[in-house]
């Protein structure tokens, strides 16, 4: 096997044995995508080039579609809602054909897009939008017709008009007396009006944003990461050059299920491959029989995939109805994928090549990723790949010290990609980002080929589904309930999910004594608390491990809570 990192014992830094990539730093992200011609990763199609192909009726949607609605978009935005630098505008929907559209015409505009979860929450989604509406003015709030009533909620409780929510994926030019995109979309197709188009000057793309992207931290609530157009535009040309000869321009499809909310779908599933001119057969969710039978109808080569959906495609009868040979090029990421599911889903599909990536929002997004069958045979299964081009690594000891190749410690990454910091967390931001560099909260080995695993997590976060889980958001509203007088929350493994977040919880006195060691006003209190949970937040930060009563949290001298006791006791449990 070749060598993949290149390493220096005088300051401890893995790089990349590919050439590096040279990013322009005057475009946006709308510029990039339309008009840039890479020397890194040469790509040149006919603007009747199909970039969408709708799901259900086959219908394809061509480059020069996407210029024309972006256009029109970009009119619309500036004209009737006053769009302009640094304003933002939140994308609160499932996938669907017009959301990258509605980013590009909004960076035309010099403004921020901020996408949230579809199913959060009315009071989650008015936190992300108050934590926004600090900073920035937010000018649109852009939905689907079913979060609706949501939407609605949120906007009251941060004081927004209503006025401001546009209704996405419909094709009623008005609906429920609001503003549709394609209402605007077609009221601005072949209007006259003009808008100011935002121009960057050299080195300014660097620091402009484009994206503000929610990630859960290891305490609090989670923050607002602050995502540069230079950093988005970085990440497409990396992860293209590393994938070179392995995709066609005009002719590889791929299935967009993973949500573009979450940095994985919005920088390697949707620019990535826009940028690459492969065309994109979206899905607004993950359903086991439709994604076998689009990739079997559109011969699908193309996947990006997380580990739950691996593991259903191992061992479901369904899968097999289908033919799936199609299926050559598949990336897992956003959570670890053990061995024995990586070998077994090889078998089921022995002609794909298959590996691992890896990549957070701050580092936006991928820095790893598994080389083709061809560039190194028998690549082992458990690895999150290798470096991309430009980006370094350092394994560094918990004393500050860098780790030679084979030792474990924390993985701390360099990348043009690497994000600016979180919004308005000066603190948040000293902790995770250090002269460029990145401190991922992982821990890692790199082996003397280059060849990296992530052996832990050092970082409190929860993966499940490969969504992040902060444990102290969860602690924060456990206790606020009326019978808790503490709690911890901590990850047990589970094969489909990842991890499922538990609760450890101590009740108050008043509670523990009409409470008593009745199993069944337990078990029912237990319930109660998840309910309690499941009322207020997103269904991936449900206590679906369950909730578990102690007499104490154990804490350290600090006060610090210990969940790695909790956690070794709850999966220790879980094996029994």
């Amino acid at each position: 096997m070749p060598s993949f990192a290149k390493y220096n014992p005088h300051d401890g830094t893995y790089s990349s044995t590919k050439p590096d990539i040279n990013p322009p730093d005057d475009l946006d992200i709308a510029q990039f995508m339309f008009e840039y011609k890479s020397k890194d990763v040469p790509i040149d199609v006919a603007p009747s080039t199909p970039l969408y192909i709708k799901y259900d009726t086959g219908k394809e949607f061509t480059l020069q579609d996407c210029k024309d609605r972006t256009q029109a978009l970009s009119r619309a935005f500036h004209h009737d809602y006053n769009v302009s630098k640094d304003d933002v505008v939140v994308i609160f929907s499932p996938n669907c054909i017009d959301f990258a559209s509605t980013c590009w015409s909004v960076f035309q505009l010099g403004g921020i897009i901020s996408a949230a979860n579809p199913t959060y929450t009315a009071g989650e989604l008015a936190y992300q939008i108050s934590t926004v509406s600090k900073s920035f003015k937010v000018k649109a709030v852009i939905t689907q017709p079913s979060a609706l009533e949501t939407t609605k909620k949120a906007m009251q409780e941060v004081g927004l008009d209503e006025k401001l929510i546009i209704l996405i994926d419909t094709e009623e030019k008005e609906a429920q007396g609001l503003q549709t995109i394609e209402g605007l979309a077609t009221k601005y197709a072949s209007s006259s009006k003009s808008f100011p188009r935002f121009k960057l000057a050299k080195g300014e793309a660097r620091k402009k944003l484009a994206f503000l992207s929610f990630s859960s931290g290891t305490t609090g609530l989670p923050k607002a990461v602050m995502i540069s157009h230079f950093n988005v535009i970085a990440n497409v040309l990396q992860y293209n050059k590393s994938r070179e000869g392995r995709y066609t321009p005009g002719r590889t499809r791929l299935l967009a299920v993973l949500p573009f909310y979450h940095i994985y779908g919005l920088v390697v599933v949707l620019h990535s491959n826009l940028f690459a001119r492969c065309a994109i057969i979206i899905l607004p969710k993950f359903e086991l029989g439709k994604f076998c039978q689009l990739t079997d109808k559109y011969r699908v080569d193309w996947h990006y995939l997380v580990p739950p959906m691996v593991v259903l495609l191992t061992k479901s009868p369904e899968a097999r109805k289908y033919d799936l040979s199609a299926m050559r090029n598949i990336m897992v990421g956003a959570a670890p994928l053990d061995g024995a599911t990586a070998d077994a889903f090889q078998k089921l599909l022995p002609q794909a090549d298959f590996g691992q990536g890896y990549g957070m929002t701050e580092t936006s997004t991928v820095v790893t990723a598994a080389p083709s069958k061809e560039e190194a045979p028998g690549f082992p299964k458990g690895s999150i790949g290798v470096l991309l081009p430009s980006v370094k690594f350092r394994i560094r000891t918990p004393e500050g010290k860098y780790c030679k190749p084979g030792e474990i410690g924390e993985l701390c990454c360099y990348s043009p990609s690497n994000t600016l910091g979180y919004l308005n967390n000066e603190k948040a931001t000293k902790d995770t980002y250090e002269d460029g560099w990145v401190f991922t909260g992982d821990e890692a080995y790199v082996r003397e080929d280059g060849v990296i695993f992530i052996t832990d997590r050092i970082k409190e976060l929860i993966k499940t589904k490969g969504m992040q889980v902060a444990p102290a958001e969860l602690e924060g509203l456990l206790l606020t309930h009326e019978d808790i007088a503490d709690a911890c929350v901590v990850g047990i493994k589970d094969e489909y999910s990842g991890e499922l977040p538990r609760a450890f919880v101590v009740l108050t006195q008043s509670a523990a004594s009409r409470l008593g060691s009745d199993k069944d006003k337990l078990k029912k209190q237990a319930v109660a608390i998840q309910d309690y949970v499941k009322a207020k937040t997103v269904r991936y930060k449900h206590l679906t491990g369950g909730v578990e009563f102690t007499d104490a949290i154990p804490k350290n001298p600090s006060g610090k809570l210990l969940r790695r006791i909790l956690r070794d006791k709850a999966n220790a449990k879980a094996k029994l």
